[in-house]
């Protein structure tokens, strides 16, 4: 493969985090200027971690694990999904609180605030003050999520705890994990030099920032969704677990490779990290954001083919009209066309994309019909799997030509030729042609790689968004041209897609 085609799908993989890449060169720029003492700049960096985990929930923040049953469409409300959203980014705040309130009890501030105030000692005020943080957002958090009730709601709704469990069981849980985190911070911290270069140093914070993102899945999710799967139960059988490997990958990955990123920076070192390090911190929240939400890849492309008139090599310049047909038009170039008013929709599922209403585990509710397949001109088509990677693309369609369909007919000792060419604007590979036209006449300078050519050996056609398919049936040629539109989700999969009829593209 050539270096280009290497270098575009870096590219394209690149763009992929490039919002998070600007919350991470964002974060570069906001260190310097947060002043020293302030709650922000402490040396522990949980702040700062659970600040850059509220970004990363706000731009990509998702629930973690499964959704509701694969054949029950959620419900979409906007505002309430944006007020959802919100109240999952400031649920890292609210484990802050928790987490500060923790290192006061463990460190005997809140012994006797009284005396402490009658010695003008203020530490146990503050932290009071983080704990009245902590539980302010957590209520901010649950009355929103009372108050957002429609947005991911289904139509089925079996018996359970419903919200009560998701608050009490799950982040309720995530907040108790945040004290005790912050307990043994703090009965850690007297040890002194000991503790700063021991196994113990960065555990506490390592499990703060993992509870962090599994508070934010958490939040994001309905506990309606594990009812309909616990009582639908798997194909196979088995009863549906109520951890998923996603939540457990939440809590341990992020906590875990921060332990072990502080140790070795220490080590390798020798000095103890504080502050001026915290760009290692975001840059790690960013990785592990893009690792736990990645984006959601489509299950099928909307694209359209545009019905044109080739402009011939004796046209003069300008628009021509519809009502004659060009001069010299056998002389097709890919860049001198004029669209006609004809659009045809075509909808091109994703090769081995995620649809949920088949390939989830759980015992479907009724019997479903097979989607219908996406025909073209000559066979199947979808967007295949890149080579290099694996991945799934959405920039090159991939169609499985039958056995020399549509190219000969004969029929009533009538001999019907048709004939297909499909031209490329501009070529990314520029190597040999194929072999030379029997139908048409193409200009001379047109680039190698820019023509191929439909006949009844060809078993494999590739399409990019811009191509130029020609299609000629007896000296009668017509042309269409692709564009490539946008993205279908799992929500409007492929079963709604408008099949392309043959008359679209054959009738002449």
């Amino acid at each position: 493969m050539s270096p280009l085609r290497w270098l575009d799908r870096a590219g394209a993989r690149l763009r992929e985090s490039a919002d998070l890449g600007l919350v991470w060169l964002s974060t570069l720029a906001v260190q310097p200027l947060v002043p020293a003492g302030h709650p922000a700049a402490a040396g522990d960096l949980v702040p700062w971690a659970l600040g850059c985990v509220s970004l990363v929930a706000l731009i990509r923040g998702r629930r973690l694990g499964p959704g509701p049953h694969p054949q029950l469409r959620a419900r979409r409300a906007p505002f309430e999904r944006l007020l959802r959203h919100l109240a999952a980014a400031l649920t890292p705040m609210a484990l802050l609180g928790w987490y500060r309130f923790g290192q006061s009890v463990a460190r005997g501030e809140l012994s006797d605030i009284v005396q402490d105030l009658a010695v003008g000692r203020w530490t146990g005020l503050a932290g009071l003050a983080w704990g009245a943080l902590g539980l302010g957002v957590a209520a901010a958090i649950a009355g929103v999520v009372v108050l957002a009730p429609d947005d991911g709601r289904t139509a089925w709704r079996p018996a359970g705890a419903g919200p009560v469990r998701l608050l009490l069981v799950g982040a309720g849980g995530t907040w108790l994990g945040a004290v005790g985190a912050g307990l043994l911070s703090g009965w850690f911290a007297p040890l002194g030099p000991a503790y700063g270069f021991s196994l113990l140093r960065w555990f506490p914070e390592g499990v703060a920032l993992g509870l962090g993102f599994l508070a934010v899945g958490l939040v994001c999710g309905r506990p309606a969704h594990l009812d309909q799967r616990r009582a639908a139960g798997r194909r196979d059988g088995r009863p549906v677990r109520l951890l998923s490997d996603t939540l457990l990958w939440a809590a341990l990955g992020p906590s875990a490779l921060l332990w072990v990123t502080m140790q070795l920076i220490e080590l390798i070192t020798g000095l103890t990290v504080a502050y001026e390090s915290a760009h290692v911190v975001s840059l790690h929240v960013c990785a592990w954001g893009a690792v736990l939400w990645r984006r959601a890849t489509p299950v099928a492309v909307d694209c359209l083919l545009h019905e044109v008139a080739p402009a011939g090599g004796r046209d003069a310049k300008g628009r021509v009209g519809f009502d004659r047909p060009p001069e010299g038009a056998l002389r097709i170039n890919p860049l001198q066309v004029v669209p006609t008013r004809s659009i045809h929709p075509w909808r091109v599922p994703l090769l081995r994309a995620r649809i949920d209403d088949l390939d989830d585990p759980i015992r479907p509710l009724w019997e479903r019909p097979s989607p219908p397949p996406a025909h073209h001109l000559l066979g199947d088509a979808w967007f295949e799997p890149d080579p290099l990677t694996g991945r799934p693309q959405v920039d090159e369609i991939t169609v499985h030509l039958g056995e020399g369909r549509d190219l000969t007919v004969i029929r009533d000792e009538d001999v019907q030729t048709r004939r297909m060419v499909v031209l490329r604007p501009f070529p990314r590979d520029r190597t040999a042609g194929d072999a030379p036209p029997r139908t048409y006449t193409w200009e001379a300078d047109l680039p190698p790689g820019a023509v191929q050519v439909v006949d009844a050996a060809t078993r494999t056609l590739r399409l990019r968004d811009g191509d130029l398919i020609v299609v000629s049936s007896e000296g009668v040629a017509r042309a269409f041209l692709l564009e490539l539109g946008a993205l279908v989700d799992e929500d409007g999969g492929p079963s709604r897609a408008r099949l392309p009829q043959m008359e679209d593209y054959t009738r002449l």
